[in-house]
């Protein structure tokens, strides 16, 4: 399993397992990487993670996130969002038009 090391919001790293990643999203002028439980920010930019995740089943989902295909819960088309569990604790991803065809059927 892959490791990442990321900042928490406390200011302390924590180590992630790359399958734990649920999306990587811009806000602001800030990275984060959620996992269902935690979040943090990256020593990267989201274009460096976008080269690296693509092939380990990544996908954009608009200019200021990425997300594992494989953890997406379902994708609400009305609304143009991506939840990662049943219950929609985990905040979701919006998705642009643009790229809102790469998760229907999801």
């Amino acid at each position: 399993m892959e490791l990442l090391p990321i900042i928490s919001p406390r200011g302390n790293i924590i180590i992630i397992g790359f399958d734990e990643i649920v999306a990587v999203v811009v806000q602001g002028d800030e990275i984060e990487i959620r996992t269902r439980t935690r979040r943090g920010r990256p020593l990267r930019s989201l274009q460096e993670y976008e080269r690296l995740f693509t092939p380990f089943g990544f996908e954009k989902a608009s200019n200021s996130s990425i997300v594992s295909i494989e953890k997406v819960w379902t994708f609400c088309e009305q609304s143009r969002t991506l939840y990662f569990d049943k219950l929609r604790k985990t905040e979701g991803i919006k998705v642009s038009r643009r790229n809102a065809h790469k998760f229907k059927g999801l």
